[in-house]
């Protein structure tokens, strides 16, 4: 992570819209320096949170599927 960043930086691909460097294939890349792991761990999904709405359509289709056979 840190070489593509000084790669980015030593180009000097700096976007001034994004406020951030960019790579070769225009993704923007920051310093890892910078970067605070205990947000990025929060921004991530549990797996909970994942496979609730799953759970929800089981749930849900077979309460349709009881409705359907009770008529």
């Amino acid at each position: 992570m840190y070489m593509i960043f000084k790669e980015a930086r030593d180009a000097r691909r700096w976007d001034a819209e994004r406020n951030c460097y960019m790579d070769k294939e225009g993704i923007p890349v920051v310093d890892p320096k910078t970067i605070d792991f205990e947000a990025l761990i929060a921004s991530i999904p549990t797996v909970d949170k994942l496979y609730r709405p799953r759970k929800r359509r089981r749930i849900v289709k077979k309460h349709v599927e009881e409705i359907i056979n009770v008529n």
